[in-house]
């Protein structure tokens, strides 16, 4: 069996999180906990759970008071029910099976009645008085419960007016929305604020205006801690995290030397651990030995037995023959080594495939000058330099004793030298 939980107060309110078995901690602090909460009164590790596939055991907690479970006080090792109400200090939670649904609300906890001694001397007259109060009672609110029926949907109407003018009066809740829930239930409020302050803000505003409400609201702060924690336990301590360009994405910045499969699915593996996270803009560069990656993305993009290559420091030569998928997946491997490695080593394609009529280069060499600033002669007499652009579009990115390179569009193309006169 696999369990979940739920918070039920704080800034985490509504949030649920799957649960993994063995040794759970929940605290303040991201290098300790396994679940962050940043809560005031929160305790750096503020509670100890031990999950098991048929029970979740309490362990250990922070501070003098003993949690408690439906209000009875637990001790440590006691075993915990599903689905009932769970209290630590500031913190109220439950948990269940991934198969049943949470609550709104957790009842409050049960109050066993104290014995009164019977009266036995009740007259009959008493009961009477009684019966006829209730029958009194019952009749007034028939005849006001019309109006004070309209008076509460004008009340709630206006409520929700004032929150919406609310959310729309600060830029801080520009990616939250308000639902109405049918059958009159609690207000839904879904969506993605900056930070946990703004969040809590929200929470205090409609605590104020006493509206039922259920928070669905995710902040960017806490995806980053999230983020953030995961990286450090999996040892990528030289990554950074930061907002990405879209609500719910995170960008990681920095440094990688793993070059394993755990790196590759480093996505996918934050996606499924941190609550709301919708994706991954990986901008971290590789160091370190490139061509153990390169190997790596040869494969990923089905290339490993169409290409050769050659280490050449600056660059990284490659001979084969690519029809116009492979060329496209070439393409795209340039793009994700750039991005990991920087422009050093460059990735060349040695294409010695006879273009075709429309993408014949017609770059005829008839001299080559390496003196203080390099350039070559083309048929037309006309003197290009490094970066210099042909008639037709060819692009002169450097010239060497032994090659020119030149790319046009996406391709790159070395014209060797051995026969070219020299300057």
């Amino acid at each position: 069996m696999s369990w979940k939980i739920r918070f039920y107060r704080g800034l985490n309110k509504s949030i649920e999180v799957n649960l993994a078995e063995g040794r759970l901690a929940i605290g303040s602090d991201p290098l300790q906990a396994d679940i962050v909460l940043v809560d005031e009164d929160i305790a750096p590790v503020h509670l100890i759970l031990e999950v098991e596939p048929d029970s979740i055991r309490l362990l250990e907690w922070a501070g003098e008071v003993a949690p408690s479970q439906n209000g009875e006080p637990l001790s440590s090792g006691a075993t915990l029910q599903a689905l009932t109400r769970q209290e630590a200090g500031p913190l109220l939670w439950a948990f269940c099976d991934q198969q049943h649904t949470f609550p709104n609300q957790l009842a409050e906890p049960t109050v066993t009645p104290r014995q009164r001694p019977a009266r036995q001397n009740r007259s009959r007259v008493a009961g009477g008085m009684l019966i006829l109060c209730l029958v009194l009672a019952l009749g007034l609110l028939m005849l006001l419960g019309h109006e004070g029926w309209q008076r509460s949907n004008m009340s709630n109407g206006m409520a929700e007016q004032e929150l919406r003018r609310f959310l729309n009066g600060d830029s801080a809740y520009r990616h939250v929305s308000v639902q109405m829930m049918p059958n009159n239930e609690p207000l839904l409020l879904k969506g993605y604020v900056n930070l946990n302050q703004q969040r809590l803000a929200l929470q205090q505003y409609l605590d104020a205006h006493s509206l039922s409400y259920r928070l669905e609201l995710r902040t960017m702060e806490e995806l980053r801690q999230g983020v953030d924690f995961i990286l450090q336990k999996l040892g990528y301590t030289q990554v950074q995290s930061s907002n990405g360009k879209q609500t719910g994405w995170i960008r990681l910045m920095g440094e990688v030397t793993d070059t394993s499969q755990q790196w590759n699915d480093i996505e996918p593996l934050l996606k499924r651990d941190v609550p709301g996270l919708l994706g991954i803009e990986n901008k971290t560069k590789f160091t370190g030995n490139h061509l153990k990656r390169l190997d790596m993305l040869l494969a990923k993009h089905d290339l490993p037995n169409t290409l050769t290559y050659k280490d050449k420091n600056d660059r990284i030569e490659f001979t084969g023959q690519l029809d116009e998928h492979q060329a496209h997946n070439f393409q795209r491997l340039q793009q994700v080594f750039k991005q990991e490695f920087g422009n050093q080593p460059a990735l060349v394609l040695l294409n010695n495939k006879r273009l075709t009529r429309n993408d014949e280069l017609n770059f005829d060499v008839r001299a080559v000058s390496l003196g203080r600033i390099p350039y070559v002669v083309l048929k037309n007499n006309l003197r290009y330099p490094v970066g210099a652009t042909t008639e037709n579009g060819l692009r002169i990115e450097a010239i060497r004793q032994d090659a020119i390179v030149i790319t046009k569009g996406e391709q790159q193309f070395i014209i060797k030298l051995n026969r070219s006169p020299v300057l």
